[in-house]
C-alpha cells in the first residue's frame, strides 16, 4: 500500500519571509518522534482485548493520523527485529477491571559501511562552527527531492540512516507531521532525481528528548474480552551520532484501562549546514524508525561512546 504524502506536503509548505524570521528569532529546538514503538504498543494492547470486534476509535485528529500509519505499517511490525515488547496485564479481584501496560524499546547502533569517518568542521548557516565527519561517495546515496536533498546514509548492517535537508524556505515539520513526512519521502526515493556529491559533512550529535505522546489519551478499541481505554504514554528518546556511526534509544511506554466484557570544479560538498531530519529503517521495510529534527542545540562531540549511551 502507498502511503499518502498528503500530510507532509501541507507541512513542507514555503515559508514566508515574516514565519523565517520568527523561526530565526526564536530559534527551533530538536525535536523527535516514534511512532513505530508506539505502533507496536497498540498491536500488543490490542492484543489484550482478545478478537477485536472493531476497529481503534479515535478521539481526535491526531490519532486518526497515527491510525492511518498503523493501519499501513501493521502487517510488518513484527519484522521490525530491533523493537522489544513488554506487555503486563494485571485485573482486579472480579476481572472485570484490568490494565494493560505495553512497554516497547528501540536500540539500534550502526557503524558507517566505510568504517571511522574522517573528522571535519561543520560551518552552520546561523555562523557558529560544530564538531562533524566526512562522508564519502562510497558510504551514501543521494536524491533531490522538490522538498530537499536526501540522503541515505550507507551502514554495515541492515539498517540504514536517512537524513534530509530541506529547503530553506520550508516551513518546518513537528511531530506526527515529521514522521508522515519521512515516510513519504522514502515512498518517493525511487522517482526522484539522483545527486552526485563527493563528501557529505555533516554534524555529530548528541541528545536527549521525552516527546509528549500524550495525545494518544482516549483512544480506545473493543474486542471479545473487553475494552481498552488509553490513560498514559510517554516516551523517551535518545540519539547520538559521530564518526562511528551513529546509535539511538528509544523507550515508549502505554497504560490503557481494561474493562472486561460482561563546478572546477570545485569537488561537489553537501554540507548539513542548517537543521536537518534524520530517521532510521531497516532495509526493505519502509517505517521510519526513531524520526528526528535536529538544530543547533544537539550539534556537539557526545559527551561519551555510542556504547556508553
Amino acid at each position: 500500500m502507498k502511503f499518502s504524502i498528503r500530510y507532509y506536503q501541507l507541512f513542507l509548505l514555503p515559508a514566508g519571509a515574516k514565519e523565517r524570521a520568527e523561526v530565526r528569532r526564536q530559534g527551533m529546538r530538536t525535536h523527535a518522534l516514534d511512532l513505530a514503538t508506539i505502533a507496536v504498543c497498540l498491536e500488543r494492547t490490542e492484543g489484550a482485548v482478545g478478537i477485536a470486534t472493531g476497529p481503534w476509535t479515535p478521539q481526535s485528529k491526531e490519532q486518526r493520523r497515527v491510525l492511518e500509519l498503523y493501519g499501513i505499517w501493521r502487517n510488518v511490525l513484527r519484522n521490525l527485529t530491533d523493537i522489544v515488547a513488554k506487555t503486563t496485564i494485571v485485573w482486579d479481584a472480579t476481572h472485570t477491571i484490568g490494565t494493560v501496560t505495553v512497554e516497547t524499546t528501540l536500540d539500534k547502533l550502526v557503524q558507517w559501511v566505510d568504517g571511522r569517518a574522517g573528522p571535519v568542521t561543520v560551518f552552520g548557516a546561523n555562523q557558529q562552527r560544530y564538531p562533524g565527519f566526512k562522508l564519502t561517495k562510497s558510504g551514501y546515496n543521494i536524491r533531490k527531492t522538490k522538498q530537499g536533498t536526501l540522503v541515505q546514509a550507507l551502514t554495515s548492517s541492515d539498517t540504514n540512516l536517512w537524513l534530509f535537508l530541506p529547503r530553506e524556505d520550508l516551513a518546518p515539520a513537528h511531530g506526527i507531521a515529521m514522521v508522515e513526512m519521512a515516510s513519504g519521502l522514502m515512498q518517493e526515493w525511487q522517482s526522484s532525481t539522483p545527486a552526485s556529491y563527493e563528501e557529505a559533512h555533516v554534524p555529530m550529535m548528541d541528545f536527549r528528548l521525552k516527546p509528549n505522546i500524550m495525545f494518544l489519551g482516549g483512544l480506545s478499541i473493543r474486542g471479545t474480552e473487553g475494552s481498552c481505554t488509553v490513560v498514559q504514554a510517554s516516551q523517551d528518546f535518545r540519539m547520538r551520532m559521530d564518526q562511528q556511526g551513529a546509535r539511538v534509544k528509544v523507550q515508549t511506554y502505554m497504560r490503557s484501562q481494561l474493562i472486561g466484557a460482561a563546478m572546477r570544479t570545485l569537488p561537489r560538498i553537501l554540507v548539513f549546514d542548517r537543521p536537518f531530519y534524520g530517521w532510521y529503517a531497516q532495509t526493505g521495510i519502509s517505517i521510519p524508525l526513531a524520526v528526528f529534527y535536529g538544530d543547533y542545540d544537539s550539534w556537539r562531540k557526545p559527551a561519551g561512546s555510542l556504547a556508553e549511551l
